[in-house]
């Protein structure tokens, strides 16, 4: 996971430059997962409300989808996942990048659980020890 760290003047409010944005856009098309540290310094209350500024922000430079998927002290991870049809998505498989992050669904697998037997008990409940 790619981890950038703001600089102090950038860390409160989500007043982040072009260069940084622009920086943390490359770095979320180059891999789905980012940690950014330096959140709120001194103020780790601001950390979620600045992180979600942060996300939408970056959702209207990169017209993708960008959320924030944990919070710890000052620091956030965002995820934005690769599409289909993206570039780098098909061309993960030829290049040294990591490959996309692969969803997994247990829908449409209903009733696949099977009831498991009860051991045999004894007429006082205790099960009965089979040798």
């Amino acid at each position: 996971m790619a981890q950038f760290s703001l600089v102090p003047e950038e860390s409160f409010g989500g007043n982040v430059s072009s260069e940084t944005m622009s920086t943390l856009a490359e770095l979320l098309n180059q891999q789905e997962l980012i940690e950014i540290r330096a959140f709120c310094v001194g103020n780790k209350k601001a950390v979620y409300d600045t992180a979600l500024v942060l996300a939408y922000e970056l959702e209207m430079e990169m017209q993708k989808i960008v959320s924030v998927v944990s919070y710890k002290g000052q620091s956030a991870v965002f995820y934005s996942p690769r599409m289909i049809g993206d570039d780098l998505a098909t061309a993960s498989n030829n290049s040294n990048l990591p490959s996309p992050i692969e969803l997994r669904t247990s829908v449409g697998l209903k009733s696949t659980w099977e009831k498991r037997t009860k051991q045999q008990r004894d007429h006082r409940g205790q099960i009965v020890k089979q040798e």
